[in-house]
């Protein structure tokens, strides 16, 4: 049986280190947006067809973003999709939380 567990952590990082981690956070809430907008405008929230349509672009677009995070950003963008049934466009603030794997 496995669990999942969301935890909360101070970083004590260096202002370099805090810059860094800012741009990672802003990108992940960036990618969301496009994705979010593109199943939206394309009604569809199913990861399968948004990821097919989406990730290449992105990955070129912003290739300083790990795959990882990513596909993260989608996975958030189409639960936010289907969490809203595809009746308005989710939205996410620019330093919004980021889903790490």
């Amino acid at each position: 049986m496995n669990m999942d567990r969301t935890i909360k952590l101070k970083l004590s990082v260096s202002e370099e280190d805090k810059e860094t981690l800012k741009k990672t956070i802003t990108l992940f809430n960036t990618v969301f947006k496009e994705v979010a907008q593109y199943g939206f405008e394309h009604k569809t929230h199913s990861k399968v067809s948004i990821h097919h349509a989406t990730y290449k672009d992105i990955r070129e677009k912003y290739p300083e973003l790990p795959s990882s995070l990513v596909q993260g950003a989608r996975d958030v963008a189409y639960e936010a999709l289907k969490g809203v049934k595809l009746k308005h466009l989710p939205a996410a603030k620019p330093f919004a939380s980021i889903r790490y794997n």
